[in-house]
């Protein structure tokens, strides 16, 4: 029996280590709002926020594989596991600052560090990052624009063997798929766990210095960063669940919010300032949790969903201290909980006719759905790219509200 629930919290894990969320799939440089001063994005945690770090390492925990990306530019999957591209429409309403200073986020990061354009001379980089890797500088258009700067259509991940040292300024991403703050979460995996992504941003610190030659504008951008953050699922969902009798929801809950503060103080120590914190999402009404938990009705595990609410409203609360004990700090919760909790309950309203399943359900229905826009889910732990697009606006006028 212990075998079977490893097996099929294996093949869960998997699935959860196949999406990256609308904020990290485009990484556009524009402002948080039209006063802000960020000057790059940063990423860590899981699946949530991976563009790709997984696909060199020696891990199930990857998408770098068809069906996924099938919707994305090019049709490649890249690593970042979800059907196809996030908020395009978003990214490209913010290649107009009128329009970026009524919706943008930081999806978006107009690099604006003070010294950087000094730095960079004003010009145009040679190349841009395309979501084939680095090509040819457009012509003109949106990825050409901001100040004379490179703007990054994409998010690149840190391990991704083509980063160059033009990538770095602007933001990288650390994120992990299948990690979690818990190390019995990762390393059985052998995935990256969080605290030694904050190693591995460390390491980016001295390179990033390297590169500018000057610490005062490391500082500025560093400084000036968005950070998020995403972790919390597969510790809820693999490891309190295989040991769940040798602890209660809320100790182990407790100890996630800590870890959580922990990693926030660590990056804080090194410079970070804005941070964005996303909750855990709704697991219970995963297919895939369904399909294990549920019954016929494929209703949502009522137990799973506890456990996320559980840990989602301990988090939620400790901004408030955290600001008093970290000066300068920023904090923005991000409900992925609630958010995703309405496109389940009320459907219709968005759009989607299919809840309970997925458009890809590898072990049942190997061949994807047709229309993956009618499905809130895209596969067995992952949400469509229709559902975070239909979540995204509100979500970054609050992040907005609170980075800016």
């Amino acid at each position: 029996m212990l075998l079977k629930n490893w097996l099929v919290f294996a093949f869960f894990l998997l699935a959860l280590a196949c999406v990256c969320f609308f904020f990290v799939g485009h990484a556009h440089p524009q402002g948080i709002s039209g006063n802000a001063n960020v000057s790059a994005l940063f990423a860590f945690g899981d699946s949530i926020l991976d563009t790709g770090n997984n696909n060199n390492l020696t891990t199930l925990s990857k998408c770098n594989y068809f069906p996924y990306g099938r919707n994305f530019v090019g049709g490649k999957a890249t690593g970042r596991f979800g059907n196809g591209r996030y908020p395009t429409t978003l990214r490209d309403r913010l290649a107009h600052r009128a329009e970026a200073q009524a919706i943008t986020g930081f999806l978006s990061v107009h690099l604006r560090a003070p010294g950087y354009a000094k730095w960079s001379g004003g010009r145009e980089a040679a190349h841009v990052n395309t979501p084939r890797g680095r090509g040819s500088k457009s012509g003109g258009g949106h990825l050409s624009r901001a100040e004379g700067l490179s703007l990054k259509p994409l998010l690149p991940a840190y391990h991704d063997p083509n980063l160059s040292n033009n990538d770095l300024p602007t933001g990288v991403c650390f994120a992990s798929g299948g990690s979690g703050l818990d190390e019995r979460t990762a390393k059985p995996q052998g995935v990256i766990w969080v605290p030694d992504q904050v190693k591995d941003f460390k390491e980016y610190v001295t390179k990033l210095n390297g590169v500018l030659g000057n610490q005062e504008k490391t500082n500025a951008i560093i400084s000036n960063a968005v950070y998020l953050t995403s972790a919390g699922n597969n510790d809820l969902v693999f490891t309190f669940w295989t040991g769940r009798s040798q602890s209660t929801t809320s100790a182990y809950t407790d100890l996630m919010v800590t870890w959580t503060e922990n990693l926030l103080k660590s990056l804080y120590d090194m410079g970070a300032r804005k941070f964005a914190v996303l909750g855990t999402v709704p697991l219970g009404c995963l297919p895939g949790i369904r399909k294990i938990d549920g019954d016929i009705s494929k209703l949502c595990s009522v137990p799973e969903n506890q456990w996320a609410d559980t840990f989602n409203k301990n988090l939620s609360v400790i901004f408030n201290t955290l600001e008093t004990k970290l000066p300068g700090a920023k904090f923005s919760y991000v409900d992925m909980y609630n958010s995703l909790l309405d496109l389940v309950n009320n459907p219709q309203a968005s759009g989607f006719t299919e809840v309970a399943d997925a458009c890809y359900m590898p072990t049942t229905s190997p061949i994807p759905c047709p229309d993956a826009s009618r499905y809130v889910f895209w596969d067995r732990a992952h949400p469509s790219e229709k559902a975070y697009q239909t979540i995204a606006p509100k979500i970054i006028e609050e992040l907005k509200d609170k980075l800016a």
